[in-house]
């Protein structure tokens, strides 16, 4: 499989298991990701939780469900969310948290994905180049709008 990955971090300016309690838990994204339109999670955040996310990517496909489940979690470090075997496309969400001090967190943020996924939610295909720009403009964006959250 062909993926498009992306990456990003920032330090946030809370401890640790505030940013991780928020990041971890993905009914939260919709705060933060512009695209989320709502989550609805099976349970807390833990291994093996599973995840219903509406999409918005376009008026064409306003409501593009995907099935998740947390496929790796550690208590206070990191939540790997990843879509289920059935979904046409493949996702995968890793979030990563370091301790830095008492009050700063680094977040680190990686998302790799079907292209396919784009073209289900737009209509069209889009060269892989753009796909990747777009996506690492949102990433920026994304994390911006998390610190100014958890400020």
């Amino acid at each position: 499989m062909n993926l498009i990955a992306i990456k990003g971090s920032i330090k946030l300016a809370v401890h640790i298991t505030k940013a991780f309690a928020f990041v971890s838990n993905l009914d939260n994204d919709r705060v933060w990701r512009k695209e989320i339109n709502v989550t609805k999670m099976s349970g807390e955040p833990a291994f093996g939780v599973l995840a219903e996310e509406s999409t918005y990517f376009s008026k064409r496909n306003s409501n593009q469900l995907l099935q998740l489940e947390c496929t790796d979690f550690v208590e206070n470090k990191l939540a790997v969310y990843t879509t289920i075997s059935s979904s046409p496309f493949y996702l995968k969400s890793v979030r990563n948290l370091t301790e830095i001090s008492n009050h700063e967190t680094l977040f680190e943020y990686e998302v790799s994905f079907d292209p396919a996924i784009v073209k289900a939610g737009i209509g069209i295909s889009l060269p892989r180049f753009i796909i990747q720009w777009g996506a690492q403009r949102d990433m920026k964006n994304y994390l911006k709008q998390l610190s100014k959250v958890l400020r």
